[in-house]
């Protein structure tokens, strides 16, 4: 009997309905209220994936390098956190990937002592409840090291390949681009339901770079120039003739 009384409250729940006869207003509400509650449900099943050094990296450079980093003479308990060997391959390493409760750095910032658990009181720089939490989350997906970006291979990008299939003849002209990143701005923008507004005519154009290259606005002949111009780059060699401008 316990068994199915569970398993009817295991069961999933129909969607629930909104009454066809509530007011226009309450019904909007009342509905955007129950999409953001389905939508948190889903975010927080779905714990984000968790990267070292835009996530983990900050809070031990903040933290815990002043003893435990590149100083040799600050170093305290000859342990490094600042280096993949010092945090997975010493002889007894700080971090035991996926097993957040048996690693001694989780067990040190956590400890119940105050003279175990790290970093010292008198030090100044506690840990909160969310840096403790990321560290554990990090260690339980299986605490992926990254080396600091700034030594890491440089590599170039593909730009990510469009799929505008709103796009026509009438509104090629407004996101005709030539550069590469802007298929980059176009991915974040369509990400975010937005999209790239349509280009200035060439008059504002003209201000524009004359006010962001020079700080003053463009003479009337300039202006004019460029407006009438039939020459493809007219815009790239505005650009280089106010960079090369002496004021």
């Amino acid at each position: 009997m316990a068994t199915a009384v569970w398993q009817r409250w295991l069961l999933p729940l129909p969607p629930p309905e909104v009454p066809a006869d509530m007011p226009q207003p309450i019904r909007l509400a009342l509905i955007a209220l129950l999409i953001h509650l389905d939508l948190a449900c889903c975010l927080a099943a779905e714990p984000r994936r968790l990267e070292f050094n835009r996530d983990i990296r900050p809070i031990l450079s903040d933290h815990c390098f002043a003893c435990h980093g590149p100083d040799g003479n600050q170093r305290e308990a000859d342990m490094r956190l600042d280096t993949e060997q010092g945090l997975f391959d010493s002889d007894a390493p700080p971090v035991v990937r996926n097993d957040p409760n048996a690693s001694p750095l989780v067990q040190r910032i956590t400890a119940a002592d105050v003279d175990e658990r790290m970093p010292p009181p008198d030090f100044g720089k506690d840990l909160s409840s969310e840096q403790i939490e990321l560290l554990q989350q990090w260690i339980a997906q299986g605490a992926d090291w990254q080396g600091h970006w700034a030594f890491q291979p440089i590599r170039r990008p593909e730009p990510p390949s469009e799929n505008r299939s709103d796009r026509d003849s009438n509104t090629d002209s407004a996101v005709d681009r030539t550069n590469p990143v802007d298929a980059f701005v176009v991915q974040t923008l369509e990400t975010h339901g937005l999209g790239l507004s349509p280009p200035a005519d060439r008059r504002t154009l003209a201000r524009r770079l004359h006010f962001d290259l020079l700080g003053l606005p463009p003479t009337p002949e300039v202006v004019e120039r460029f407006e009438h111009s039939d020459d493809p780059l007219a815009y790239e060699q505005l650009v280089d003739e106010l960079l090369a401008s002496p004021h």
